[in-house]
Formats: structure tokens, C-alpha cells, sequence
């Protein structure tokens, strides 16, 4: 019988093949009982369907209710236990909430390359751009320790990370006190337009003690979403295997396999697992779009020296295939062992630099392709390995002759590799400006992030800059820059002390990914889709209108000279300008710690000068009044 929305619905999304019907609306749950009719919905509310011959609806409870889909161009294969369902919608991750949200105009400040000069205001534009109203993406940090349960019990790539967890994890669910231990952030995504969903990938750090900067170990959480950035729980991909064989099955949403070195008996002082991820798109060999991430981890490796083998840890740059299996994780931990001979990982490669020593830690590497060299498909991953002198890293991505390492090479050195890290650092990957605009030249766009210590505001302060990015031949420079950004989303602590300037706390707002960039044909009109990360706890969402217009006003076509110095110090005395006004103002809201400490004075000499007021009252009242005598 087919089934009957309540409700009139947009579009065909999905082509259900369960039970010969079809749905005509986007579909979160699906009941595995055949019996069962009811779907939820993206919302938080339910979007009730029922049979034409059945009025009643059963909530959807059950953590066994999945729905498994299909990528457009894979052929189906029925499965019995679960409802199979195919994206027929189109490859647009642009919907028409985002569309018609209502947007404001924002101001950038933004500094320019072409002009060498010490005076900041000659070489800045004011420009404005429309946001939305922020995002905060609502965390149920329950189902997600309840997830990882089941994947320490269940799989084998997490069954031997389980001791770091102490079997502690069911009595903080009981307890009800997993997000004393348990932070999510740093959350990245991209639009898979094969199957209609946002993938977004989280970092998920797990303290024993609950203390945040002290973690014992961090994962990778992965979820997915609608256009309209509503979760969609127990949905399976099924991913096409390269290798041939049956399609494999990921769920989410569930923490990734992704490898790593680990030693649970040794936690002092070590931070186990990936970190600070980075998800982009890449086309690969079959010319579909594929999911690939970067982040860096703990490695151990095995060297010689004078006929001696030692052990040697880095903090090292890793790209995962999320997609994609390997076998082991002998090129992470630096040798074999038959502990994990025969689990299943996602494939990951080390990056390394042909030639050059190794540092002991590697961070904040900003990744970008270059589709003008795509034939078929990418070949090669760039990477922005140092923005204070602009180095830029080719490393590869098919042509791998190692299963350990991704040769990387500098293909662009403006000066001397910086040896410290610079107050401007990576932030999210660069998009290339021709998602959405024509241009003639080849530039890229992302966000950046400042770090400034002791600048007005906490111990520290993080927040994001536009970048433009450009390429002519084998040159690259930085052509613009902005000045801190805020996006109207308040920065927050990191918890340490009270207040959103802390002593010692950094006051933090970080772009972590660009989710999807696309032109709205109907409007002419751009739509960015911006992930952040505040005071290191929560995933944001913020969407941007016309930033393709905005850089179309700016003065793309100045002929290439090597980037000057005088554009990155405006940019660096900005953002300390920021800083210190952001500090004031929150100063003067009364919304910072030393603020509060002054309040919380004045209260305490308050109560104190009542109760003095209240006890000479009270003593006058209780002594005796001095008889009179005529």
C-alpha cells in the first residue's frame, strides 16, 4: 500500500524501493519492522506518515531502525533488514530555508597586497557582505558516548582503546554526567552530493578527570545531516568498493576507524589520536567526489642510528580516505603487530617532506586543490604550510609508492620557513573562487585564524580573517586579508575561570571548514556555509550571502609582484586593536573576570556595610535609655 503524507512535501528527495513505495520527502529513521509506519523526521518534532488504512502512528524508539542509501550512480541491491532508499534529489546542497533566511550586512575590514606601504589605512577597503543569524548545533553527548560503547564493545579497531575508559562509560550515562568528560568541537563538513547529505567530522576529546586541557585521548566523530542541517540518526552509506566486491556500509552516525599510536598505560603528557581535523572534496580516479581528511596525531617511528634502532614520536600530518580501508596500522605505529593484523582502518598516509628533516611537531597545514590540473582527477593535495612566509606544499594523492607516506614537495618558498609558529595560523581549507564566480585568474578563499597572547581579553585570543589566495605560473601570494572577523557569534572561554576574558583562559572563535559554496541561479545571489568552533565546546554554523560578489569588487587584476610584508603586519596590529575593544566591551558589560571580580567586591562590601548599619541599629535599640531627674 503506498504511503500518504499528512502533509504537502517539496520534491522527490529519495526513491524508496522497500516495499515497492515511494516517499516524497527527505527521511531520517525508517523502522526495520515491516509493520511499523512511522518516519522521523529531520526536526525535532515528528513529520507523521502513516499507511492509508492505518491512522495510528508508533514512534520511532528503537536504536535498530535504519536506513541504508544508495549513491545515485551505484546500482541497488535489496537488503532485507533495512529500508533501502536512493538519493534522486539534485547535487545542490543549497535549500531554499538557506536561501530565503534573512541576512544582515557585516562589515570587513580588509587589507590589500598591491601597495607597499606603512600606513595601514592606505592599503585597507571597508566592503560588506550579508550573515544569518548563528547556528549552535544541538549535542546529545549521551547517544554519542552510547555509540562509542557499542564500538569499543563491538569493533575491533576501538576494542583495544578501551582501557583508556576504564569501563567508566555506562555509569556516566547513568549518572547523567557525560559532558563532564566528554567535549565535542573543531567540527568539519562537506556536501556529498551523491547521497544528499552534509558529512561532518568532529574531534571528541575524553578526560577522566573532566578536565579539558588535560585529555587522555581524542577520536573522531562522524555525523550527517540534511540540507537544512537537521541530524539524520542510524543512517548507513553505502560506499562503493573500489576494490572490487559488494559495496561497503558506513553508519552514522559513529566515531571513525581512523588509526593511530596509543599506549594506554602511558597517558602523562601524551595526547593520543587524531586531532584538529580538516575535511575536503577531492575527484578521484573513478571522477566521483571523495571525502579526505587531515589532521595530525602522536606517531612512533623506528630509526637507526649507528647500527641502534630507538623509538622515536612525532606529532606528525596525516590524510585519511574516509572512504577508503587499509589493513593494520603498522605505518602509524611504526612496525607490525599481529594484534592488528586483520582489523580494518580508513587508509591514511603520513605526509612528508621530500629531503628535509623531520620536526618533532607538525600543525596547522591548510589544504586546497587545484582543479585547473584536474584531469579526471586530482592527483595531488596542496597545502599552505606556513602562512607567515608563504610556503606552499604539492603532495600526492594518487601516485603513492609508499603504504606509510605521501611524498610532499615545496613547490613556493616567499623566504626562510618560519621556525616558530606565527600569530596568523591555518584555519579552514581554501575553496577555489571559481565555485561560484567566473574569474580569469586562480584564486582561492578561506579563513585563517589570529593568535594573539596578552592582547586585552583572557590569556589569549583566536578569530578568523578572510584570505585570497592567488596563483600565477608558479607564484602564489596572499593578494588580501582581513582584519578579525566575528560574524555577530560571541567568543567564549575555555573554561578555566569565570567570565569571557578570563586570566587564564583564551577567549576563542575558530573557523574550522566551508561546508559548501554554491550560486543560487534564481538570485544570483552566493550562499557559504561556515563551520566555528567556540571557546573549544561547541559546533556553529553561520551562512554567508554574496561573498563572491564582494571579492569581485576588489582588485583582482594587478599584475603579480612578490607579496609584501606591510599587508600581514596591518593585518596582525588589527586584529591586537580588536582584541583590546572586544575586551572593553565586555569589560564594560560586566561579562568578564576581572568585571565580575569587581562585582562581586562590591556586593561583599555592600552586604558588610549593611550588616555594620543593621548591628549599630540593633545596638542602639538594646541599650538602656539614660533616666531623666527634674
Amino acid at each position: 500500500m503506498p504511503l500518504t503524507p499528512v502533509m504537502p512535501v517539496k520534491g522527490l528527495r529519495y526513491l524508496v524501493l522497500a516495499l515497492s513505495f515511494v516517499l516524497l520527502m527527505s527521511i531520517t529513521y525508517i523502522s526495520t519492522d515491516t509493520f511499523s509506519t512511522t518516519l522521523k523526521s529531520y526536526h525535532e518534532t515528528y513529520k507523521s506518515y502513516r499507511f492509508s488504512s492505518q491512522p495510528n502512528i508508533k514512534q520511532v524508539t528503537s536504536f535498530l531502525d535504519s536506513l541504508v542509501i544508495y549513491p545515485k550512480t551505484e546500482n541497488l541491491k535489496y537488503e532485507q533488514t533495512d529500508f533501502v532508499v536512493q538519493y534522486a534529489g539534485d547535487s545542490s546542497g543549497l535549500s531554499t530555508t538557506i536561501v530565503e533566511d534573512e541576512y544582515k550586512n557585516h562589515t570587513l575590514s580588509i587589507f590589500m597586497s598591491e601597495i607597499q606601504s606603512d600606513d595601514c589605512k592606505a592599503i585597507n577597503v571597508k566592503e560588506n557582505i550579508g550573515i544569518n543569524n548563528y547556528l549552535t548545533l544541538p549535542d546529545n553527548l549521551a547517544e554519542m558516548a552510547q555509540i562509542l560503547q557499542d564500538q569499543l564493545d563491538n569493533e575491533d579497531a576501538f576494542k583495544h582503546i578501551a582501557p583508556f575508559f576504564e569501563n567508566k562509560i555506562p555509569n556516566m550515562i547513568a549518572a547523567r554526567n557525560v559532558s563532564k568528560h566528554f567535549f565535542k568541537f573543531v567540527g568539519t563538513s562537506v556536501w556529498l552530493k551523491e547521497y544528499g547529505v552534509h558529512l561532518m567530522v568532529s574531534r571528541v576529546l575524553f578526560s577522566r578527570r573532566g578536565i579539558k586541557w588535560d585529555p587522555q585521548i581524542s577520536l573522531m566523530y562522524a555525523q550527517v545531516y540534511n540540507e537544512d542541517w537537521q541530524e539524520l540518526h542510524n543512517v548507513k552509506l553505502k560506499i562503493p568498493n573500489r576494490n572490487g566486491g559488494g559495496p561497503q556500509t558506513m553508519k552514522f552516525p559513529s566515531f571513525l576507524r581512523v588509526p593511530f599510536n596509543y599506549d594506554s598505560s602511558r597517558t602523562a603528557r601524551r595526547w593520543y589520536g587524531p586531532e584538529d581535523g580538516r575535511i575536503l572534496l577531492i575527484q578521484n580516479e573513478y571522477g566521483v567526489e571523495e571525502p579526505v581528511l587531515i589532521f595530525n596525531s602522536h606517531t612512533r617511528m623506528l630509526e637507526t642510528t649507528g647500527g641502534e634502532t630507538e623509538e622515536v614520536f612525532y606529532r606528525s600530518i596525516f590524510m585519511g580516505w574516509v572512504f577508503q580501508e587499509q589493513i593494520g596500522k603498522a605505518n602509524v605505529d611504526g612496525e607490525e603487530d599481529i594484534r592488528f593484523d586483520n582489523t580494518r582502518y580508513i587508509k591514511v598516509r603520513q605526509l612528508q617532506i621530500i629531503g628535509e628533516e623531520r620536526n618533532q611537531i607538525e600543525k596547522n597545514w591548510t589544504p586546497f586543490v587545484d582543479v585547473s590540473e584536474r584531469d579526471k582527477f586530482d592527483r595531488n593535495l596542496y597545502i599552505v604550510y606556513d602562512w607567515h612566509n608563504l610556503q606552499i606544499l604539492k603532495c600526492d594523492l594518487y601516485n603513492l609508492t609508499s603504504d606509510r607516506f605521501s611524498n610532499c614537495e615545496r613547490v613556493y618558498n616567499a623566504g626562510t620557513p618560519h621556525s616558530k609558529i606565527g600569530v596568523i595560523r591555518g584555519g579552514t581549507e581554501l575553496i577555489p573562487l571559481s565555485s561560484v564566480r567566473e574569474t580569469g585568474n586562480q584564486l582561492w578563499i578561506g579563513f585563517v585564524r589570529t593568535h594573539i597572547n596578552r592582547c586585552g581579553c583572557g590569556s589569549s585570543m583566536y578569530r578568523p580573517h578572510l584570505v585570497i589566495l592567488q596563483r600565477a605560473g608558479h607564484n602564489y601570494r596572499v593578494t588580501h586579508m582581513s582584519s578579525s572577523i566575528s560574524f555577530d557569534i560571541p567568543g567564549l572561554g575555555a573554561g578555566r575561570t569565570a567570565g569571557l576574558c578570563g586570566k587564564r583562559d583564551p577567549n576563542i572563535l575558530i573557523a574550522n571548514g566551508i561546508s559548501n559554496w554554491e550560486l543560487d541561479e534564481n538570485t544570483g545571489s552566493d550562499y557559504l556555509t561556515l563551520t566555528l568552533s567556540t571557546g573549544d565546546e561547541y559546533n556553529t554554523l553561520v551562512h554567508i550571502k554574496d561573498l563572491g560578489k564582494m571579492i569581485e569588487r576588489l582588485d583582482l587584476d594587478v599584475a603579480y609582484e612578490e607579496e609584501n610584508t606591510s599587508m600581514r603586519g596591518c593585518v596582525v596590529s588589527a586584529a591586537f586593536d580588536f582584541c583590546k575593544a572586544f575586551g572593553i566591551e565586555m569589560d564594560e558589560l560586566g561579562l568578564t573576570q576581572a568585571a565580575m571580580d569587581r562585582a562581586e567586591k562590591e556586593k561583599q562590601a555592600k552586604e558588610k556595610e549593611a550588616k555594620q548599619k543593621e548591628a549599630k541599629e540593633k545596638e542602639a535599640k538594646e541599650k538602656p535609655k539614660t533616666p531623666k531627674y527634674t
